[in-house]
């Protein structure tokens, strides 16, 4: 995305968040924008790190090979996209990255490890062993979501009530994945029409909750930090407002 572009999709969601209001407390979907389902899934990849899984500091320890998502999911990391900056052919470890399924079908099929965890826990380096990857000793090439069928205007037409979650700064507990989000930018939804914008709303939610929850996947998808990502649609989610 161009610089210009950025700011004019700045200034479009400041005007579009004018008149924002709370709402009541409630348990009903959340439509999360591809933005939202990136920043989402860089907490579960970031969960995956096998130094991580070592140090017992996970919410995915002891999960590999279980389902942990609703079906609907399909993430891998693929080595090369066309136009992103993250493609590489080695990690820094000079380990070949590689394309490989990590949620297929909702189960969960590798942790991401470096030669340090690959050795102690007995598996094969995954090629993800990037130098300054957060404090997680596991970094990624491009992280790709499979796209599902239907527009954000559609999946919204589908909410009885909820939220559109454009935007939250948030991250779940790396260690427990207990999630409460500041909805930091976005909408109010009842009988699938937006309503008004929102403000002082929380999302509270496990994150492997919220990956089992997952009722639709969207068809447009948006490549922001690495992750090339759809909207999806999740039910059950505890929504907590002022009003």
């Amino acid at each position: 995305m161009r610089f210009e572009d950025t700011i004019g999709e700045a200034v479009k969601l400041s005007r579009g968040m004018l008149g924002a209001t709370s709402t009541s407390t409630f348990t009903g979907m959340v439509v999360l924008s591809p933005e939202a389902t990136g920043a989402l899934l860089s907490s579960v990849v970031e969960a995956l790190s096998g130094i991580e899984i070592l140090k017992g500091r996970s919410f995915m320890v002891g999960k590999k090979a279980m389902r942990v998502a609703s079906p609907l999911l399909r993430m891998r990391e693929e080595v090369r996209v066309d136009g992103s900056p993250y493609n590489r052919e080695f990690d820094d470890e000079l380990i070949e990255t590689t394309t490989k399924p990590i949620i297929d079908g909702g189960e969960l099929k590798t942790y991401l490890h470096n030669i340090y965890s690959a050795e102690k826990m007995g598996e094969a380096p995954t090629g993800n062993g990037f130098i300054g990857a957060q404090d997680s000793g596991a970094g990624t090439t491009n992280i790709v979501v499979d796209a599902g069928k239907g527009a954000v205007d559609e999946l919204i037409s589908h909410v009885r009530r909820g939220v559109y979650l454009i935007r939250t700064g948030d991250r779940s507990n790396p260690a427990s994945g207990d999630l409460s989000a500041m909805v930091s930018a976005g909408y109010y939804v009842e009988d699938g029409s937006i309503k008004h914008p929102l403000k002082e709303t929380m999302i509270g939610v496990n994150i492997l909750d919220l990956l089992r929850s997952i009722v639709e996947v969207g068809g447009e998808r948006v490549m922001l930090w690495g992750y090339l990502t759809p909207l999806i649609v999740v039910d059950g989610v505890k929504i907590s407002g002022r009003a």
